[in-house]
This record gives structure tokens, C-alpha cells and sequence, in this order.
């Protein structure tokens, strides 16, 4: 949604501002400063626990942590080639997605969590599937990578991965309120579980929320796609994944277009740290319909490519543990997914957001948009 400044005028001072997102952000909220910008860093915050360096082990990044970053590097506004300011002609209103559902709520991947997403008003939500033994779609994280996803190590205080159990053997597995993916109360885990896909799906089909599939593990496109039909939830849901083979396979089975030409069946492609030069003209070639970016590799200049060829964009941020290791070593002009991180994001013009502080997103774009409406 486009949102139109009313009077244009009011941020004519703004094109002399020198940048910094403090600063800037002061001339668009300054009511309440404290609870937007990062001050000082605090170093408890970025205490690492035993279990972070097993999470860490499966995590792939582009940064080594001996490694010397540049000021740009640090900074992630000048990273994504964004001012930290409100434009004269307004803004394009992000889809805000809730990443796992509302993690800092409820334990994420819940049917909990996706209600919470609901109730706080996000317009869609995100949730990774495996397909396990027995044929069952279940709605889980885990740790690894996405080469090795699943594991149950500080999941479930178990080894192996959740592909080595059938659904029987899931129901029994219990969620550690220990691991650090799961910044929500510790009273919110006596009745978690692991859900299936369905019921998650029945449950969003009545709220009417949008929902976002991740095939995380192997095998899960055409029973995905076969159990969201069989719900009557085509229009309410799409299908993306890091393996792009499986978007592709999506496109094969149903290439049925609307009306106006565009996909009946919505799909992405999500991307990681290894963006090839031709990534937009990969996903077109596949059938894709969105590209999905990390959000630290989705600057202006991406979101507008993806757009020019008719693609939509979401940014996707890190889960909990790797949003926490960014914060704390790599941009400090921004916070732990605050205001200021999220303003940056929003600069870019991509159209979806799929973070973990909903509430955070959600209360920024308020008053972004009381301040056009003015």
C-alpha cells in the first residue's frame, strides 16, 4: 500500500540533513526517543551461551568474526543504500509477516505463535515444513543448516534430526525452553508441541491470516501444495524455498494463471548470502513470483530490479540467536530488530517484511503513517 504524504512540504528541511539515523529519526518521532534508538551497547546482551556455538556450528555466513569490517560494512543503512529519512513523496506500506509466527510471544512454529501473529495484526505469517517417515507434514525449525535442517540438538535436547521420527514419535518430543530460538516466557511451553501442517492451516483458514510455507526438508512441495487444495487455500497461501528446485516443481505442476496474467499458485525463491548477478532473471526463469532476501543483502538497488521484472520482494531476518549475533557484531547504527533497523529496511521499498518483533514493525509503519496523514 502506498502511502502519500499530504503535505510534501513538511520534510523539505530533510534534503540537507547529513546522515544519521539518530538524527533523522529524531525529526520523524521525537516523542518517546528512548524506546526507539540504540544508545549504548549492552555487552550482557551479547553474552554467547553454551548453546550458541552448536546453533553456530550449522550457520553459514559471509562474515568470519576475526574478520576487520569496514565503517559501511558496520553501518547497514549505507550497506543497503538507504537514507535514514522520510521521503517527500511518501512510503510503500511492507506486508508484515511474522517469522515463525509471533516468536517473543509465544515458542515459535506453534499454532500458539500463529494465533499471536494473528492477534497482533500481521498480515501474514511464516512457517517451515518437513515431511517425516510416516508421510506426515509437520510445521518445525530445528537447528542446521539448510543443507542439514532439523536437527533437534537445542530443539530438543536430543540428537538426530526430526526426519528420523514419525509423527507418533513427535508428539512426544518437547520443545526446551533453554534454546535460545525461543526468547518467548517460559510459562508459554507447558502445552507446546510440534503441530501439523493442517491443523496450522485449518486454524489460519478461519482467522483468514495469509500464510507463508518454507519447504524446509526434502519432499515437502507436492504434498504441501496437495494439502493446501485439499483445505481450499490456494489464495491463501504460497510456497518458497532456499532449495529452488522444489519453487520449480511447484510452477510444474501448476502453471495456472488468473485473469490478469499473473500466477494463480504464488511461489519464492529465498536466498541467503550468495546472491549470483542473474538472480532475478533465475527466479523468472523458474516461474517464481517473489524473491525472497536476507535482509542485510536487500539494498534499494535489489528490491528495484526484483520490481522492474514484475517480481515481488520480501526481506527475511535472521531467527532470534542470528539477529542477536548481528546486532552485536556487525551494525551499530541500528538495534536488535528496533525502529531504526526495521526504518532501514522499509527505505529500500521492498514489499514484504518477515521479521521477528511484529509488534516492533507494526507500531513504526503507525507512525509513519499518522505522520503522511498529517
Amino acid at each position: 500500500m502506498l502511502v502519500v504524504a499530504s503535505k510534501p512540504t513538511q520534510f523539505r528541511h530533510a534534503e540537507s540533513m547529513i546522515f544519521q539515523s539518530s538524527f533523522h529519526l529524531s525529526q520523524i518521532f521525537p516523542e518517546d526517543l528512548a524506546h526507539i534508538l540504540p544508545t549504548s551497547r549492552n555487552d550482557a546482551q551479547c553474552a554467547v551461551s553454551p548453546d550458541r556455538e552448536d546453533y553456530f556450528a550449522y550457520e553459514e555466513d559471509i562474515f568470519d568474526s576475526g574478520s576487520q569490517l569496514s565503517s559501511k560494512q558496520r553501518n547497514l543503512a549505507a550497506k543497503l543504500n538507504v537514507d535514514m529519512m522520510p521521503s517527500v513523496f511518501g512510503f510503500a506500506r511492507p506486508n508484515v509477516c511474522g517469522h515463525r509466527g509471533a516468536v517473543f510471544a509465544e515458542p515459535e512454529n506453534t499454532v500458539n505463535g500463529f494465533r499471536a501473529a494473528a492477534n497482533i495484526g500481521c498480515d501474514s505469517f511464516e512457517l517451515d515444513v518437513f515431511l517425516l517417515k510416516d508421510g506426515k507434514l509437520v510445521v518445525f525449525h530445528g537447528d542446521g543448516s539448510d543443507k542439514n535442517p532439523g536437527l533437534l540438538h537445542s530443539y530438543c535436547g536430543i540428537k538426530g534430526s526430526i526426519l528420523d521420527y514419525n509423527y507418533d514419535e513427535v508428539q512426544r518430543l518437547k520443545l526446551r525452553k533453554e534454546c535460545e530460538e525461543f526468547p518467548c516466557p517460559d510459562d508459554k511451553f507447558h502445552d507446546a508441541y510440534i503441530p501439523l501442517l493442517e491443523e496450522v492451516l485449518m486454524d489460519a483458514k478461519k482467522s483468514g491470516i495469509y500464510v507463508r510455507i518454507e519447504l524446509k526438508g526434502p519432499g515437502t512441495e507436492v504434498p504441501s501444495l496437495e494439502l493446501v487444495e485439499k483445505l481450499g487455500m490456494v489464495n491463501q497461501c504460497s510456497f518458497a524455498s532456499f532449495n529452488h528446485e522444489r519453487v520449480a516443481n511447484i510452477r510444474k505442476l501448476r502453471p495456472e494463471r488468473k485473469p490478469d496474467g499473473s500466477h494463480q499458485y504464488i511461489t519464492g525463491c529465498l536466498y541467503n548470502n550468495d546472491i549470483p548477478d542473474n538472480y532475478v532473471e533465475e527466479c523468472a526463469a523458474i516461474g517464481a513470483t517473489e524473491v525472497h532476501l536476507k535482509y542485510d543483502t536487500c539494498t534499494k538497488e535489489r528490491v528495484a530490479a526484483i520490481h522492474d521484472k514484475g517480481l515481488r520482494s520480501m526481506a527475511w531476518f535472521r531467527g532470534p540467536v542470528g539477529m542477536k549475533e548481528d546486532s552485536c557484531t556487525k551494525y551499530h547504527d541500528v538495534g536488535n530488530e528496533d525502529e531504526t533497523m526495521y526504518l532501514a529496511v522499509v527505505n529500500t521499498g521492498v514489499m514484504i517484511m518477515c521479521v521477528n518483533k511484529p509488534d516492533v514493525l507494526l507500531n513504526l509503519l503507525g507512525k509513519m503513517q499518522s505522520l503522511y496523514a498529517q
